[in-house]
């Protein structure tokens, strides 16, 4: 783990764990919110923009009402 940080996507802001893999080809972050699971997730040539991205579009807390 990184750090712990806010993190906006569509689904709202969530606090989160940012964990990353680094080498010198690659690099993968993921941005783990407890109780939710991965919430954002880039993947890509370090020094470079992500060539992946995704993002949690929506979600609900367990037992919410609709």
């Amino acid at each position: 783990m990184e750090a712990e940080e806010d993190v906006i996507v569509p689904a709202g802001t969530l606090r989160a764990l940012r964990c990353a893999l680094r080498t010198r080809r690659s690099e993968s972050v993921l941005w783990i919110a407890p109780g939710v699971g991965i919430v954002r997730e880039t993947q890509g040539i370090p020094g470079m923009r992500p060539g992946i991205g995704r993002v949690l579009l929506r979600w609900e807390a367990p037992g919410a009402k609709h």
